[in-house]
């Protein structure tokens, strides 16, 4: 993840055009992701035969299929899920939901098809996948971009602070809002809730017996079995990137992780004030690394949610850095010619000066 987010940072103080293959080929492969989850929520049947086949081994991995077939099963087996490669449809949506804003960006800078394609892909797919978490962070974060987009027009980067003090309001407001949706999904709701409160509600017991320590590595299972049950145990991990890492590490290795979150804010806020793209292309950026951060807070994943979406991780890391860098600082890198650079933002002309070899010259 960190070699990634160098090369990010590197390549677009460089030539950002390589920066624009990348992630035309990265649409390639979330196109095809988006296209197994809507095919198999709507035909099941390809999905169990896709696991089963050699293709299965190569793209989810053997060991996964074992235990997705033996003892194991995880929620794409539901007639209402699906995850594409992934076998975890919480996992896959917030792939797809960070991919889709991340390529978002990418075609506003670049306005390559292909990424178009693929940030529509994974939209419309998102809801395919039967995540309640992707489809309600689905509706927020395009309230975000708008809402972030219209702010820093109208305030400039005083719209940032704005935006932080209505976010209360706005989740009180989308609390209420769901109480309007069917009530198979308020249904589901609830039913996903309970789980994860019984889960916490375990954390906060273990938090006062092991403040300081945690568990270590292999402690959730073991605690978390000797009040639940050892099967169960085993596919209920905290569903908490807060509560795993004081788990396993500690209070120390909880407090970094909380204090590298406040470091991306920080250098998305600034990121957002220094306005090197269009507000379109900031405001994508943020809304993917907050998909991120958020969807980590209920569900089974890691930080950066797993080792597939850790590539796309570690590119938007090396992306804010570079956008929260001084302008003078950036184009002393390579970045002085906006118009090859792709960083030109769309309401700046741009002046392209040609130069002629001298007659008489070899170059």
């Amino acid at each position: 993840m960190l070699i990634i987010s160098l090369y990010a940072r590197t390549i677009q103080t460089t030539d950002s055009r390589g920066l624009s293959t990348v992630t035309s080929i990265l649409a390639g492969w979330i196109i095809l992701e988006s296209i197994l989850v809507i095919g198999f929520r709507l035909f099941p049947s390809i999905e169990d035969r896709f696991y089963r086949s050699p293709l299965g081994d190569v793209f989810v991995g053997s060991q996964r299929l074992d235990g997705y077939f033996g003892l194991f099963p995880d929620n794409a087996t539901a007639f209402n899920k699906a995850g594409g490669f992934w076998l975890n449809a919480n996992t896959a949506s917030m792939f797809l939901g960070a991919a889709a804003w991340a390529l978002v960006w990418a075609y506003v800078l670049w306005r390559r098809k292909i990424v178009a394609y693929g940030a529509a892909m994974a939209f419309f797919a998102v809801p395919f996948t039967g995540s309640k978490t992707g489809l309600v962070l689905l509706v927020a974060t395009v309230f975000f971009v708008v809402a972030l987009r219209w702010l820093l027009a109208r305030y400039g980067g005083a719209g940032v602070a704005v935006l932080a003090l209505t976010a209360l309001p706005l989740y009180i407001f989308v609390t209420h809002l769901v109480e309007l949706l069917p009530s198979t999904f308020r249904s589901d709701s609830s039913e996903s809730l309970g789980s994860r409160g019984l889960i916490w509600s375990v954390a906060r017991d273990l938090f006062h017996q092991y403040p300081a320590q945690g568990l270590g590595f292999g402690g959730w299972t073991n605690e978390f079995a000797s009040r639940i049950g050892g099967l169960l145990a085993a596919r209920l991990p905290p569903h908490n990137t807060f509560i795993a890492y004081w788990a396993n590490t500690g209070l120390l290795g909880a407090s970094l992780l909380f204090g590298l979150w406040i470091a991306i804010a920080v250098t998305c806020v600034r990121m957002v004030k220094r306005s090197r793209w269009s507000r379109w292309a900031s405001a994508a950026v943020c809304a993917s690394l907050g998909w991120i951060a958020i969807h980590g807070m209920g569900d089974a994943v890691d930080f950066y949610g797993d080792e597939r979406s850790m590539l796309l991780f570690g590119l938007l890391l090396g992306v804010i850095v570079v956008g929260s860098s001084p302008r003078e600082d950036v184009e002393d890198l390579g970045l002085a010619s906006n118009a090859t650079s792709g960083y030109a933002r769309p309401d700046v002309p741009t002046n392209r000066v040609r130069s002629r070899p001298e007659l008489g010259r070899v170059p």
